[in-house]
């Protein structure tokens, strides 16, 4: 997917105006956050992990001045507790909460996400808000996945920056990001390889 995409993709679906989004990127790009390569049809494919860390620096970060700061706190973000089995255990243990976004993404775009809620029987019209992806801004920094089926939750998964022990969390500042942008990621990913063929 071109940068041009992404940025639409992401404007459409977070409800962030497209040149704030450009803003964002261009951080994010300039310091090294971003693949690039030259501009127009020459510029660099944006990749899922490109993906990832612009949607947290979105969710993240209020405005772009504090995208560097939001993103590098993000990039500390690990593994602290969770399922292991499930849809969401498919995702990293190893790497960031910012690794394990862009995992989710490659989930959506390989079709497993809608295969899992055909699985655990999730309403088609119900598939949006069935997947919650929580970005805690404030003390513990963290990103938290969560899948919800009729107001029960039934997988979870945290990634949570360990230098932040903050108990109880600051819950004053956070940002949801439902499965509608996930889904959104995956069809602009998918109109990208039918571009290339």
């Amino acid at each position: 997917m071109l940068p041009a995409t992404l940025n639409d993709t992401l404007a459409a679906t977070t409800g962030v105006e497209s040149a704030t989004v450009r803003a964002y990127m261009r951080v994010l790009r300039e310091n090294g956050y971003l693949s690039k390569h030259g501009r127009g049809i020459a510029a660099a494919k944006m990749s899922d992990r490109d993906a990832s860390v612009c949607l947290t620096a979105l969710a993240g970060a209020p405005r772009p001045l504090d995208v560097l700061p939001q993103v590098k706190h993000f990039s500390k973000t690990v593994f602290s507790q969770g399922d292991s089995g499930g849809l969401l255990g498919m995702l990293s243990e190893k790497g960031s909460g910012i690794d394990a976004v862009a995992d989710l993404i490659r989930l959506y775009t390989q079709g497993l996400v809608e295969q899992h809620f055909e699985t655990i029987e999730v309403e088609p019209a119900m598939r949006h808000s069935s997947m919650d992806v929580v970005f805690l801004t404030t003390a513990p920094v963290s990103i938290q996945f969560r899948i919800i089926k009729n107001g029960q939750l039934l997988e979870a998964r945290m990634y949570q920056d360990p230098s932040d022990d903050i108990t109880p969390p600051d819950l004053r500042s956070y940002r949801r990001v439902s499965g509608r942008t996930f889904d959104a990621l995956a069809a602009s990913f998918h109109a990208t390889v039918r571009e290339d063929l």
